[in-house]
């Protein structure tokens, strides 16, 4: 039996509602019945070809099945004991589990400064305070969020050096200040279990987790003599619309946050031990403490009554039911595994297809139409079907959860409470996963911002959700018993999801607004175009340079837009040392130099007189200034966007 000790911190967390009773046992032909209803509408309403899923409750197995195909090349169907699915971001709780069995080993300390184990790499000293292990663990670490440059199947045949290693540890706030979820960092914590373990992550994981669980066919990433088995990466936009895609491969950087490649079978194994309440002391995996650990979401919470995060397992609020776990979604494969404690059931699931909008957005796949958008039918259907699963789910099979979410104490209520936040929460707001990504990215993550307003101190207006009320200190629940939760910091202010702890928007300045930083490109653009009326024969000299000076200054920056389009995937990554990033770096200098040398002709013509007299002068005085204003507006969102 566990100790006294794992017992009652077990009891505290509130992960079984009475050690001594097993849950309402689950009826395996209504489970399948459910299953086989809603999979199969979701893979004929959209074009999955393949799915594969487990469930486990009270120790067993409660139901395993494949649906459709592995791989359209082959037509082999989907074998849940043996097809292999990658499960993406269900990598994170298997690296804290890895990063927790160092704990137990005495090699790791959770809040020492990860350089004190990284080598050859160094995290750099942005701030004051050092990333930990805990931090990453709750996904405070501030680093960068975007790790889209950094896998691909470029590394079927390469690896980052260190050098270009430790040139990514970018960070972009103070560690420990708010969760934004951390690719990076999780990538980070593998490089430190490749340190203490003594041998590598890969064969941490294979020897400390896939081994003592049984789970003989999931491994890291994609060794070529394990792929035999393994379910082919798909993209669809409907379902007449299937086509495959190359399996993404990770970098020595980022494994550890997504690589993992496992069976529904294995993963079945694998929700069973998180679910067990009758560990022994002996338990080959994990110590009593590091299992608390682990399953401890009190670790971070972004608002005392909001779900939290254990180390990596996340809390979420499902129709009033409590559930934990994590999903995952990477080019052509998306899996879900939660488990709802209070019933001891747990579920994964796993589709062998995306969305086509999941594969990098490339400009030879638009203008060949290889790559289309799903159709709004589909979208309904995967929507309702697959993103809604999870709620059919707990509300056909468990019941809701008592006492839960946790109550605001009065010293929290106290404290909270004596927050001003009139001034600090109204503005616009972005989300804390756009950051440091390709410009069109940045873009299309502003032109989504919501502004926040509050009329009086006990409302909340947002531009996209609508109005909220104060239900608690800096909660805010609108009629749909839907909240918005406030942290504040002393240097920013962030909003969250009442059910996820993670997700959440950071306030910016009012500068930042869509209005001020999108509408004038496209009015810029129009404005220089409109400067061809000076080609025609009847114009010459200066006012013929301007506008040949100006459309080849857009046309440059426009060529630098559409080749990040396109190779965006390599800017980041590579150094210089490679034609492409060199052109794109020229097209965009030289576009702007050249803007910049319009302005000068316009400003020249003027103090020339060279625009004729009259009304007709004034019009093109009124033009030349709009077309030198539209240069400067190009000219200075490229130095905004490059740096926001």
């Amino acid at each position: 039996m566990r100790s006294v000790l794992a017992s009652v911190s077990f009891l505290l967390l509130g992960l079984v509602s009475n050690t001594d009773a097993q849950a309402e046992p689950l009826d395996p032909a209504a489970v399948e019945a459910f299953f086989d209803s809603n999979i199969t509408e979701l893979m004929e309403g959209t074009g999955i070809p393949g799915v594969t899923l487990s469930v486990v409750q009270n120790g067993e197995l409660i139901l395993i099945k494949g649906y459709g195909v592995a791989d359209i090349k082959t037509g082999e169907p989907v074998d849940p004991e043996t097809t292999v699915f990658r499960i993406g971001s269900i990598t994170k709780p298997f690296t804290a589990i890895a990063a927790l069995q160092q704990v137990d080993a005495g090699t790791l300390d959770l809040n020492t400064d990860v350089n004190q184990y990284l080598f050859p790499y160094q995290v750099p000293n942005t701030y004051p305070e050092p990333v930990t292990s805990h931090h990453i663990l709750t996904h405070q670490s501030g680093f960068d969020v975007d790790i889209s440059y950094l896998y691909g199947p470029r590394f079927k045949t390469e690896k980052l050096s260190p050098e270009e290693i430790e040139r990514r540890f970018i960070r972009v706030r103070r560690p420990g200040e708010v969760a934004a979820y951390d690719n990076l960092g999780f990538g980070t914590l593998g490089l430190v279990i490749d340190s203490v373990s003594g041998g590598s992550y890969d064969r941490a994981l294979a020897k400390g987790i896939f081994r003592p669980l049984g789970m003989h066919r999931s491994f890291v990433d994609l060794p070529p003599n394990r792929t035999v088995n393994l379910a082919g990466c798909h993209l669809w936009s409907s379902p007449e619309k299937v086509w495959s895609c190359e399996h993404d491969n990770f970098s020595d950087l980022t494994k550890s946050a997504g690589a993992i490649a496992s069976t529904a079978s294995d993963m079945a194994k694998f929700m069973l031990w998180l679910l067990d309440d009758n560990k022994l002391e002996d338990d080959p995996v994990l110590s009593p403490e590091s299992f608390s650990d682990l399953t401890n979401f009190d670790n971070y919470r972004p608002h005392p009554m909001s779900p939290g995060i254990g180390r990596s397992l996340m809390e979420y609020k499902v129709s009033g039911r409590r559930v934990f776990g994590h999903d995952g979604g990477l080019n052509g494969f998306m899996s879900d595994m939660s488990l709802f404690p209070d019933a001891s059931v747990g579920y994964f699931v796993s589709l062998a297809g995306t969305p086509g909008l999941m594969a990098p957005l490339k400009l030879s796949a638009l203008l060949t139409q290889a790559q289309g958008a799903p159709s709004g039918d589909a979208i309904k259907v995967f929507q309702d079907k697959y993103i809604g699963l999870k709620k059919s789910f707990a509300e056909a099979f468990v019941p809701q959860s008592v006492d839960w979410p946790p109550v605001l104490s009065s010293t929290d209520s106290e404290q909270l409470g004596s927050i001003n936040i009139q001034d600090s929460v109204p503005g616009i707001y972005r989300s804390l996963r756009n950051t440091s990504k390709t410009l069109l990215v940045r873009l299309a993550g502003a032109a989504q911002s919501p502004v926040i307003s509050m009329p009086s101190s006990n409302t909340l207006v947002s531009s996209i959700s609508g109005a909220y009320q104060e239900a608690a200190p800096l909660f805010f629940e609108n009629e749909e018993k839907t909240a918005l939760v406030i942290r504040s910091t002393d240097d920013n202010t962030y909003i969250f999801g009442s059910t996820l702890p993670v997700g959440g928007v950071k306030r910016h300045p009012q500068y930042t607004s869509p209005t001020l930083t999108l509408l004038p490109a496209p009015i810029a653009l129009l404005v220089l175009l409109s400067g061809v009326v000076y080609l025609l024969p009847r114009f010459s000299g200066d006012r013929r340079r301007i506008a040949l000076f100006g459309l080849l200054g857009v046309g440059l920056v426009l060529s630098a837009v559409l080749l990040e389009l396109e190779y965006a995937t390599w800017f980041e990554l590579v150094k210089g040392n490679s034609l492409l990033p060199l052109l794109w770096r020229l097209a965009l200098v030289i576009g702007l130099v050249i803007l910049l040398r319009t302005v000068m002709g316009v400003v020249r013509v003027w103090r020339g007189k060279g625009y004729g007299t009259g009304w007709r002068g004034s019009v093109q005085k009124c033009h030349g200034a709009l077309i030198a204003a539209s240069c400067l507006i190009i000219v200075s969102l490229s130095a905004y966007w490059a740096a926001a």
